[in-house]
């Protein structure tokens, strides 16, 4: 499967996620995501924790990157005027996106 196809699938579960998971909560929602990175064998979201750390400016970190995400979103916005799960997503979307357009294998660890 191809990174537009990843981006679609995405996509199509941010727009319908009660149709994919019970709990709307961010833990449910990356475990999901994570869920569809596990099922092409790392493919999906091969490079993008090093990604992350490039696009915010950051240095080494050890997080896995539902966790890495949640602290940069805390750092940017409070936790009532921000909406962590929107702002995955889009993070995903974007990196996704990205390398369908670039093949970004400079990510690829």
């Amino acid at each position: 499967m191809n990174n537009g196809k990843f981006e679609e699938k995405i996509r199509q579960f941010r727009s319908h996620i009660g149709m994919y998971v019970v709990n709307q909560d961010y833990d449910t929602v990356t475990a999901f995501i994570c869920g569809l990175d596990y099922a092409t064998d790392g493919v999906m979201l091969k490079g993008f924790e090093k990604w992350l750390l490039v696009k915010y400016n950051l240095r080494y970190s050890q997080l896995w990157w539902p966790a890495l995400l949640k602290l940069v979103h805390e750092n940017l916005f409070s936790s009532e005027n921000g909406d962590s799960i929107g702002f995955a997503l889009n993070n995903v979307i974007e990196f996704v996106s990205a390398q369908s357009v670039n093949n970004m294998e400079e990510y690829a660890i």
